[in-house]
């Protein structure tokens, strides 16, 4: 399946952004991505990899989430229940705390997808945690040079967010998001324009991946009246899993 303006898998999955805008594709990393450059010292030597971790385990409590999280989306699934992922990239930002407060409220868990762009507010990555949300794997920084110059800087960005996700919550996760093409350009903040187009791209759709970011000012407000709508439309919100839908982006740019 085909995914436009931020993502969308099997049925699309949706940008609080543009809806008629497609995403930019950073899954599929083409040579137009990569900037071509000499062998350097640091790249002669042994690139990380994040192969090795998929065999760490999960505590008792963590294992046990994740796995009612894969019973659930089962269920639904081959219930032809109505689904909607929420997902929140390049957080925490001083945002989050308020946005974790409106998921409680209606008792939806979704999913973060964590950098390490803000120091300040990266001991939060463990409030996620612990107030029940899936994390995945975003970038260690946002920027681009850093996270697609090379293959080396690749692995070492990501391998740097998976031991930040550790080192906060001890935990390896399983879920990665590539950055960048998340088709939000505009810079957009307003809330009733970002669920409006949220809402376009979900109403024609059984199953949705909602992208939002928490950096936004309005992520909370925003967040909040989706779930509504959601809620009164007939749909259920789950984390994403390993098992969950895949997705297909294109690239645009």
């Amino acid at each position: 399946t085909e995914e436009i303006s931020t993502e969308e898998i099997s049925t699309e999955e949706i940008s609080t952004e543009e809806i008629s805008t497609e995403e930019t594709s950073t899954e599929e990393i083409t040579t137009e991505d990569v900037v071509t450059e000499e062998s350097t010292t640091e790249e002669m030597t042994e690139a990380p990899t994040l192969a090795s971790r998929d065999e760490s385990t999960l505590d008792p409590e963590q294992a046990a989430r994740w796995e009612e999280w894969k019973r659930k989306e089962q269920e639904a699934l081959a219930q032809g229940q109505n689904i909607i992922y929420l997902t929140f990239d390049d957080g925490p930002w001083e945002y989050t705390p308020a946005l974790l407060d409106v998921l409680d409220k209606y008792g939806i868990t979704a999913t973060f997808f964590v950098t390490g762009d803000a120091p300040l507010y990266d001991h939060w990555i463990a409030m996620i945690a612990e107030r029940g949300h899936a994390i995945g794997l975003h970038c260690s920084v946002h920027w681009y040079e850093e996270v697609y110059g090379s293959d080396w800087k690749f692995l070492t960005n990501m391998a740097k967010i998976d031991d930040m996700v550790y080192q906060y919550t001890g935990m390896r996760t399983k879920l990665m998001r590539f950055p960048g093409g998340s088709g939000d350009g505009s810079g957009e903040t307003n809330k009733d324009i970002l669920v409006a187009n949220i809402i376009e791209g979900i109403q024609s759709k059984k199953t949705a991946i909602v992208l939002q970011h928490d950096t936004c000012i309005s992520v909370a407000e925003t967040a909040e009246e989706v779930i509504i709508w959601g809620l009164e439309n007939g749909y259920i919100f789950l984390p994403l899993t390993e098992n969950s839908p895949k997705m297909h982006q294109y690239v645009v740019n």
